[in-house]
C-alpha cells in the first residue's frame, strides 16, 4: 500500500507541477499579448496624428492654390517635398488586428477622405481648363476639412479609451 500511495502522491505532484506551469506560462503570454496591443495602438495614435496632419497641411495649401495665392505647380513641389511620416498600410493593419471596433469611426475618415479628394479633383479639372479661382470649392472643403479633424479626434480618443482599457 505504501508503494501505491508513494506513486500517486508522486503522480499528484507531477500533474499539479505541470498545471502551475501551464497557467504561469499561460499568464505570461496573455501579458505579453496585452503588451502587444498597447505597443500597436499607442503607435496607430501616433500614426493617425501623422497621417492626419499630412493631409489636412496638404489641404491648406490646395485652399493657397484655390485662391490663388499658389500655382498648381507650387501645390505639388510642397507635396513632393514633404516628409511622410506615416505609413498608411501600417494604419490600415494595426485597426484591422488590433482594433476592429474602431471600423466605424475610421470608415467616417475615409468617407470624408474621399470627399475632400472629389473637391480637389474638381477643382483641378477646373484650374486645367485654365480657370485658376477656386472660390466656389473653398467653403465646401473647409467644411469638411472641419468634419474631418472633428473625426480625428473622436478616432484618437476611442484609441486612447482602448489603450487604457487594455
Amino acid at each position: 500500500m505504501d508503494a501505491v500511495s508513494i506513486l500517486v502522491g508522486g503522480a499528484v505532484g507531477f500533474l499539479v507541477s505541470v498545471g502551475k506551469d501551464w497557467l504561469l506560462e499561460d499568464k505570461k503570454q496573455k501579458e505579453k499579448n496585452k503588451q502587444l496591443k498597447r505597443e500597436r495602438l499607442e503607435e496607430l495614435h501616433i500614426l493617425i496624428s501623422h497621417w492626419s496632419n499630412n493631409l489636412l497641411g496638404n489641404g491648406l495649401n490646395l485652399l493657397a492654390v484655390m485662391q490663388e495665392k499658389l500655382d498648381y505647380n507650387q501645390y505639388l513641389d510642397l507635396i513632393i517635398e514633404k516628409e511622410v511620416n506615416y505609413d498608411f498600410q501600417r494604419i490600415e493593419m494595426i485597426l484591422n488586428i488590433y482594433a476592429s471596433e474602431l471600423d466605424e469611426t475610421h470608415n467616417k475618415l475615409l468617407e470624408l477622405r474621399g470627399e475632400l479628394n472629389d473637391i480637389a479633383i474638381k477643382y483641378k479639372h477646373q484650374y486645367e481648363s485654365g480657370n485658376f479661382d477656386g472660390e466656389i470649392f473653398i467653403k465646401p472643403y473647409v467644411e469638411i476639412q472641419i468634419k474631418f479633424e472633428k473625426y480625428v479626434n473622436i478616432l484618437k480618443n476611442e484609441i486612447a479609451n482602448l489603450i487604457l482599457k487594455n
